[in-house]
């Protein structure tokens, strides 16, 4: 807003001079300006016309005499007349353009050595705006010295000659609101607000049931989204039905749902029940050739300690066929394993159609070859063994000198009885190493396992 007309006096001198009248031009008249009422016009009498004139701001000027919207320069100056109406000396004019300088916005006089007011502080304009990416919302900050340049915090300040500015913004991250479903698409699980680049990690949670993952899969945050569980009816090791257990290892899931050393107690007839656990996924070769079977479970805790190394099959093989439960002996796979016989001088691969028991390689003990066949590995150690060493082990029983042992179906002379060939199938600890068994008594148990 102009503080004031200054021409018009110029004017009405011009206009009264084309009517012939005589023109008294009047010099260093003193105007004062109260600036309440925005833009003045100066008026003169009739025959006079204004040559130059001193622009006072008056000595009692304060803010609650100042009209709103009124922009006060603080113009303190000379005016001279003239046909254009003339300039005002000592005073320097702002001019205020968009960001990239292609826009003018404002433009306003300053006397010599004033500081600039803001013409959006003030009101005067409206402020400055500039478009918002997916990334950052932009706010005026201010103004530099050139377009596009960084913010000058003075730039407004002392003006001592004619400048243009240029407007600048501050870019502000934005965020945007990521919305989580249940699965029905319309039961909200959680909404958050979440900064755009940002990858959301919200994991779901719902009581009987596993979660798989969001549809669509999680992406970073570019724009307001929405995200819908996927689940899975919680199936365990210990409360599945065998059904269910036996799909989940087909599908090759079994790592998703169960983890190694799960346990349940199953029954193997006669009114007894054996604890198994989980020892193994993927470990072990399908005898139809079509892959590893899902899941191997084994006993956890042993059945009997009287068995003679012949009875072991036996022992297995009434178990798996007519001890556990239909449903679980419809679905153990038969596999193939390496097996060497006592005495012999080569291995040989053997189907195992229902139970099996271990090697000393499967259960990490074998360190070295037997010095019967030469042979090291008859099979590769199952994962929970490696991760759980105590999980096979045996103590004293009764505290005595006797030990637990475990047959198995490979030589291991470590723990050979001297002179008596039953023995030499078995593993016997003593404060966890192996040891030879000759004078000590050693109660062979039975630990086996099967595939699903």
């Amino acid at each position: 807003m102009d503080i004031i007309s200054y021409v018009m006096g110029v004017e009405a001198g011009k206009k009264a001079a084309g009517n012939g009248t005589k023109i008294e031009l009047l010099e260093n008249v003193s105007i004062p300006v109260d600036f309440s009422n925005g833009n003045q016009f100066v008026e003169v009498p009739d025959g006079q016309a204004v040559k130059s004139a001193v622009i006072q701001k008056p000595t009692n000027l304060v803010a609650e005499n100042i009209a709103e919207g009124v922009d006060i320069a603080g113009i303190v100056g000379t005016h001279s007349g003239g046909s254009s109406g003339g300039s005002v000396e000592g005073v320097h004019f702002v001019t205020f353009m968009s960001e990239d300088g292609t826009t003018e916005l404002y433009k306003r006089p300053v006397a010599d050595g004033d500081d600039c007011a803001d013409p959006v502080i003030r009101g005067l304009i409206a402020e400055p705006e500039k478009e918002s990416t997916a990334q950052y919302a932009y706010t005026h900050a201010g103004w530099s010295a050139s377009p596009n340049g960084a913010l000058d915090s003075n730039i407004l300040k002392a003006v001592k000659a004619d400048k243009t500015v240029y407007a600048n913004f501050a870019a502000v991250l934005r965020y945007y609101t990521i919305t989580y479903y249940d699965s029905d698409g319309t039961t909200v699980l959680k909404t958050e607000s979440l900064a755009y680049g940002t990858m959301p990690s919200y994991k779901a949670e719902k009581e009987g049931f596993f979660f798989n993952g969001w549809s669509p899969q999680l992406t970073t945050v570019k724009a307001d989204a929405s995200y819908t569980a996927l689940w899975t009816e919680t199936i365990t090791f210990a409360k599945g039905t065998w059904a269910d257990i036996a799909r989940i290892s087909e599908a090759g899931e079994a790592e998703q749902y169960f983890k190694l050393g799960d346990s349940r107690t199953i029954s193997i007839g006669s009114g007894k029940t054996l604890t198994f656990e989980i020892i193994g996924f993927n470990h072990d070769d399908l005898a139809d050739g079509s892959g590893k079977a899902g899941l191997t479970i084994a006993t956890k805790t042993v059945r009997g300690s009287t068995y003679a190394r012949s009875e072991q099959n036996s022992q297995m093989s009434t178990i798996c066929n007519s001890g556990f439960p239909a449903e679980l002996t419809s679905i153990i796979k038969p596999v193939t394993k390496l097996y060497n016989s006592q005495g012999a001088e080569t291995i040989n691969s053997t189907t195992y159609s229902k139970g099996f028991s271990l090697s000393a390689s499967e259960i990490n003990v074998m360190t070295g070859a037997d010095s019967q066949t030469g042979v090291v590995n008859l099979g590769e150690t199952y994962a929970y063994y490696l991760q759980n060493p105590d999980a096979i082990k045996h103590k004293k029983q009764g505290g005595g000198t006797a030990y637990y042992s475990y047959w198995l179906r490979d030589w291991n002379t470590k723990v050979k009885n001297t002179g008596s060939s039953a023995d030499y199938l078995g593993i016997c600890y003593k404060n966890g190493t192996t040891v030879e068994k000759a004078g000590v008594t050693a109660y062979h148990e039975l630990i086996f396992g099967f595939c699903i």
